[in-house]
Parts: C-alpha cells; sequence; structure tokens
C-alpha cells in the first residue's frame, strides 16, 4: 500500500533491504521487531484522528484486517481464513464469492502498547483477556469472562489483560494488525494462552474505535461504512467452520468472504 499513500520511499526502503546492519537485512525487510531503521515510522495516514494515539518507536495504526470470522485452532499462523487476509496468503476478487460490497476488508482498532497489569484500568477497546481457553468453539465465553472484570467502558483491573494492537504495526501477528467480525464493534477482545507480548495463539479481537457508537469499516469494494456497536451477531454460543455461513449475524455474514449470507441492511 505505501507507494498509493505517498510513501514509494519507505517502500524502497523496505523493498530494497539493507546490506550495512549485522546481520544483514534481505529484500523485502527483516522480522520488524528487529529495530532496523526501515520501520520505525510513524505514518499519518495510518492513524485515526479520534484516537490520541500510543509512543512506539515503530509507528503506530488504527487501521485493521479482517481475519473473519473463523476463530480457528492456532489462527495466529492461519494460512486459511474466512475473511480476506490470512499468514503468508493472498486473496482476490475473484474469491469474494459473496460480492466485494458485502465483504470486509479493513476496520478500525483502538491502538495500545503496554503489557500485562502495564494499566490499573485499561479500556475495553484496548485491552484484551488472557486465558480465555474457550473462545474456539464458544466466542461468547470472552464476553461472559469481559463482564466479570468490568464496569461500564473499563476493566476494574489490569490484572490479565494486555494492550497490544498497533505497537508494532509492521508485525503480522494478529494481536498487533487483525480483527475478526465475531463480537460486535467496540467489545472485548481475548486471547486462548497467556502469552503476555502480542503472540496469542488462538485470537478473538474486536473492532474498536473512540468514534461515539460504532467504527468506521472499508468494504473490499472500497466504500466505507459505520458499522454500529449494535449490529446484529447472532448465535455467539457458537463458532464458525471455514468456508460456512456465518452463525454471527449481519456482522459476522460481513467478515467471511465465502459464506454464502444474503447481507440485508447494515
Amino acid at each position: 500500500m505505501l507507494p498509493y499513500i505517498d510513501q514509494a520511499p519507505l517502500y524502497q526502503k523496505i523493498d530494497g533491504g539493507d546490506t550495512t546492519t549485522a546481520p544483514n537485512v534481505p529484500r523485502g525487510g527483516a522480522a520488524p521487531w528487529s529495530g532496523w531503521a526501515g520501520y520505525n515510522q510513524s505514518i499519518v495516514a495510518f492513524r485515526c484522528p479520534t484516537d490520541p494515539g500510543i509512543q512506539v518507536t515503530k509507528g503506530s495504526c488504527n487501521y485493521a484486517f479482517s481475519m473473519g470470522d473463523y476463530v480457528g485452532a492456532s489462527n495466529r499462523d492461519a494460512t486459511n481464513v474466512n475473511g480476506l487476509f490470512a499468514a503468508n496468503t493472498c486473496y482476490g476478487v475473484r474469491d469474494v464469492v459473496d460480492g466485494t460490497s458485502n465483504t470486509l476488508a479493513f476496520s478500525e482498532r483502538v491502538q495500545a502498547s503496554f503489557g500485562v497489569g502495564g494499566k490499573s484500568t485499561p479500556d475495553v477497546r484496548e485491552g484484551t483477556i488472557l486465558s480465555v481457553a474457550s473462545i474456539q468453539t464458544n466466542p461468547g465465553s470472552c464476553l461472559a469472562t469481559a463482564a466479570g472484570l468490568r464496569s461500564g467502558s473499563r476493566y476494574t483491573t489490569g490484572a490479565n489483560i494486555k494492550g497490544k494492537f498497533s505497537s508494532t504495526w509492521c508485525d503480522g501477528q494478529p494481536e498487533n494488525v487483525a480483527f475478526l467480525a465475531v463480537l460486535a464493534p467496540n467489545g472485548p477482545s481475548c486471547i486462548s494462552n497467556g502469552d503476555t507480548n502480542s503472540d496469542g495463539d488462538i485470537n478473538l479481537l474486536s473492532a474498536s474505535s473512540y468514534h461515539t457508537g460504532g467504527v468506521h469499516a472499508l468494504m473490499a469494494d472500497g466504500a466505507v461504512r459505520f458499522i454500529s456497536d449494535n449490529v446484529d451477531t447472532g448465535n455467539l454460543g457458537v463458532a464458525n467452520t471455514l468456508g460456512g455461513k456465518s452463525p454471527h449475524g449481519v456482522w459476522g455474514a460481513l467478515g467471511t468472504k465465502n459464506g454464502g449470507e444474503v447481507v440485508g441492511d447494515f
């Protein structure tokens, strides 16, 4: 995307690599957490004005890739998802069987960069709860766990809660760059394991923003739509399968690229 948002020099820097470092950075870039200067950039176009932001050396971002609605086993490394973006995988318009106007590409997420216990009362929109093992089969368990920890829009304790979205904008781990269309926008986020970095194994990550009442989303046809916090999420007591019709209402149907759902007004 960089050449299309007036960032061609940064694209060329990453694409060209760097032979002056030890170890050398190959063409296309090295591990994004390496500290290489090619990644340490803050790009204004990747930020939402409503988010006060975070101070990180590797830049920050408010726009998350849609993985769809499949909370699969180890979706940290998933090469096959119900959404448009997966690990080391390219999907094209030909793969969007549900239609580009009915399929999510990006949505907003609130930036965060703190470890477990790093904030005493984190905002639900920025926090991720650790060790909610049942989210793969019962996504609603994330809501239930959060309900016991929150008061209004904040958690009453920061224990067992971290915030990692955009702490390393160029690292492709889902916690850093993605969301799932399962729980409604501005709902909680959970991971299955106790990882304290941004390497959650099974991830249930919600879209979020500081806009009132919802989030902006970019559809696969290029249209920007505002999605309400009250969007229909169907049955959150069950999980979807790969390529299946989403049980998660309109929101889940928008997340799938090939579920065969008929999406109504949203």
